[in-house]
């Protein structure tokens, strides 16, 4: 751990590495030039930073940071060293989907089937994307509400397999009543008055 005492200026950050944009990794960065140098603030921006390349597939990114402190104590520079290494792959994708109240076994086999069609195609062996994964998330929003499950719990639960840079996907669902519309018939009119109009 790096110890500073006082109220030491922040005066310039340094970004090196494998990577492109270095400006935008540099905009994540929470201080400003001249602010009070603060090791919480610095700890958050390269939780920041780390959370980005995870979001985008480099779940095995490492930030080497370095803080060096100027001669007269008044200012630090802070040299970041940025390594994204591979991206992962989504290798399996699974789902288990449980029913309570009124729901039919019919309709959770129906759903599990459609949602695989969905998921299956379009994550194993892409890139893991947090993106890509939530637009997966929405498309099975729309599908549930689609066939009536209103109220449903969607939990995602996640993997990351270090050693062969894969990620394992375990979708778990809820459906609760399924809502439906049902037509009861006319109660208020005779046929001839319905006929007449």
């Amino acid at each position: 751990c790096f110890y500073l005492s006082g109220h030491i200026l922040f005066s310039r950050l340094l970004v090196s590495g494998t990577i492109r944009d270095k400006d935008f990794y540099k905009n994540m960065y929470l201080l400003d030039m001249a602010e009070v140098f603060d090791q919480q603030k610095h700890r958050h921006s390269l939780e920041n930073i780390k959370k980005i390349f995870y979001d985008y597939g480099y779940c095995n990114a490492t930030i080497k940071d370095t803080i060096k402190e100027s001669k007269d104590s008044k200012s630090v520079v802070v040299a970041l060293d940025l390594v994204k290494g591979a991206k992962f792959l989504i290798d399996n994708v699974s789902f288990t989907i449980d029913a309570v109240g009124s729901v039919l076994q019919a309709d959770v086999l129906r759903m599990k089937k459609k949602i695989e069609e969905i998921c299956y195609k379009r994550l194993h062996a892409k890139v893991y994307s947090e993106e890509l994964v939530k637009r997966i998330e929405h498309k099975i929003h729309v599908l549930l509400e689609r066939y009536g499950f209103m109220n449903f719990d969607l939990i995602i639960n996640k993997e990351v397999r270090e050693k062969d840079h894969k990620v394992d996907i375990l979708f778990s669902i809820t459906l609760e009543q399924k809502k439906e519309i049902v037509f009861l018939g006319n109660h208020y009119f005779k046929k001839q008055d319905i006929i007449a109009h």
